[in-house]
């Protein structure tokens, strides 16, 4: 074992005290005391929507900055009833994006890409952009936004020469169609953030790495908890794959060691 994968042992990080907000429940316990009615919408003027607006160009732009994308825009904001996700999604994202930019453009410029649980679609825009031919798949409750964040940037990707494209994909039902297509790299950023969906997520890459050998499938994991950790290394191996720490994503010069980049490889079946 290498001496990088030795350090890797995806052990979770002392969480950092962070300022929170009030949870649901106690927020529900002071509404009912002062017996208001359920606030079912809010106007606001024009005013401060102009002010949201403005916030939300200069937090795309800096964004943009720190993946090394210039004019990239996307909206990081993305939740829905079908995937309730922490911000943790964008922050794998960003630095998967990043680590493509800086250290593989050259290997993405004409290849092709396939990426799984795409969300606001960050990573495969990114990837477009410098050039690859990208699918871009999450479930068929968030694919709107992420098609929405590809017309936004189609100028950009065809700047760059490339390609996006945005397919519905359940990871344990999915057509096989996703399968017969010879993919040059298949990314995912935060997709094995749960036990529930370890053994989705190993099955479907276990299917892609046996279909294409030569594909080389990269995850940003966000490390939350070290039994997590651990469930995955089992499931994976399980499924007949290895995880292979490759580096952890940095912002700037502070490591951010709560995301590793992972590649997965076929191995012996467990």
């Amino acid at each position: 074992m290498s001496q990088l994968a030795r350090q890797m042992r995806f052990s979770a990080p002392p969480a950092a005290p962070s300022p929170r907000l009030a949870p649901v429940h106690r927020i529900s316990r002071i509404a009912a005391k002062s017996r208001l009615p359920p606030c079912r919408s809010v106007q606001f003027p024009d005013s401060f929507k102009s002010l949201l607006e403005g916030a939300l160009e200069r937090e795309g732009e800096q964004l943009a900055d720190r993946i090394g994308v210039p004019g990239l825009k996307v909206r990081s904001a993305l939740k829905s009833q079908a995937q309730q996700l922490d911000t943790h999604v964008c922050d794998a994202g960003v630095e998967l994006a990043r680590y493509l930019v800086q250290n593989r453009a050259s290997a993405l410029r004409g290849a092709s890409v396939l990426e799984i649980g795409s969300g606001t679609g960050l990573v495969g825009i990114t990837c477009a952009c410098l050039g690859a031919s990208v699918t871009l798949t999450d479930l068929p409750a968030i694919i709107a936004s992420t098609q929405d964040n590809i017309a936004t940037n189609a100028n950009l990707i065809a700047q760059g020469g490339g390609s996006a494209q945005v397919e519905a994909l359940q990871w344990d039902n999915h057509s096989d169609e996703v399968l017969r297509r010879n993919y040059s790299w298949v990314l995912g950023s935060d997709v094995t953030y749960d036990s529930a969906v370890l053994p989705k997520v190993a099955g479907l890459l276990s299917e892609l790495a046996a279909a294409s050998p030569s594909t080389s499938i990269l995850l940003a994991h966000v490390q939350r908890r070290q039994e997590l950790d651990e469930e995955m290394r089992g499931v994976f191996a399980g499924a007949g794959l290895s995880l292979e720490p490759v580096m952890t994503g940095r912002r700037g010069d502070e490591e951010v060691k709560e995301v590793v980049f992972l590649q997965v490889r076929a191995g012996s079946r467990q």
